[in-house]
Formats: structure tokens, sequence, C-alpha cells
């Protein structure tokens, strides 16, 4: 809301299933954000049409309460997002610190900067992907923990 009473240049994407009733912070959203701003909302029709219009998005912001890992979220930074998640949960321990915020206030600071100046995220996700080790959460890398913790097979 903040965002559109300044008068700032940006659209937005909601992706995911659709809840039987709608949360009422999102019901107040869809309100109020003009439709020319929306891209999408809900779900997209197969796991390639979502992989693609996240390659089409500038930044991911998360504001999860409960979350167990983030998978969504990395998904996006893998393909070009740069990430604004709150600092609890998993994230702090993946994401570098400019990455994560602790208010409301620091979050609307962060993407008012980032509407004022687009290209600031591509630049910001540079550095970002330059920190995290995506490998490290990859099948190769995880299978071998998994069978020996699972008694599948021993080195």
């Amino acid at each position: 809301k903040v965002l559109l009473d300044e008068n700032l240049d940006f659209e937005i994407s909601v992706l995911g299933q659709p809840y039987s009733e709608l949360p009422e912070v999102m019901a107040t959203a869809l309100k109020t954000i003009p439709p020319s701003r929306i891209v999408q909302w809900g779900r997209l029709e197969d796991r390639d049409s979502y992989l693609d219009h996240i390659g089409t998005c500038d930044v991911v912001i998360s504001t999860a309460r409960h979350e167990f890992f983030g998978v969504a979220v990395m998904e996006a930074v893998a393909r070009g997002c740069f990430p604004l998640l709150p600092n609890r949960l998993s994230y702090p321990e993946i994401y570098p610190r400019e990455c994560l915020y602790n208010t409301e206030v620091q979050l609307v600071k962060q993407l008012r900067q980032l509407c004022k100046n687009p290209s600031l995220a591509r630049k910001k996700w540079k550095r970002v992907v330059e920190l995290i080790s995506f490998e490290r959460f990859s099948w190769e890398k995880l299978k071998p923990y998994y069978c020996r913790l699972l008694g599948v097979y021993k080195d």
C-alpha cells in the first residue's frame, strides 16, 4: 500500500496454490492493487510455466512465519530474483544479511529503493549468488549423506 501511495512503479506476481479461504491480507491486496499492476495471481498451469514466470521477475519476497526450508525462494533466486526475506526461520542460515529484514518498515524501505532503481535488484542478486553455494543443496551432494543416514549403502 505504501508503494502505491508513493506512486512507485512496480508490478506484482503472487504465485502458488489457491486457498479455500483467501487470507485477509491477500484479499486486501487484491482489492488495493490495481489490476494493471498484477502480472499473475495464483497457480500457473505447470512447473515449466512457473519456472519461466519467476525467471521474468526481479525480486522475490517472503513474509513467512512458518517455513521448512524455503524451496520456492531458492528456486526464484536460482532464476535471477533478488530475495527479501524475514530475518527468521531458515533464511539467516542460507542468505546474506543484505537479503534480510526485521520489520515491515525495513522491507518497505528496501522495496522503495528497488522501485526507484530497478537495475539495483540485478546488481544485488549477482552479489548474493556469489555468496550462496546452491550446490550444497543439490541431490548429488545430499544423496550420499541421506543414504548413509538411512543405511541404504556405505562408502
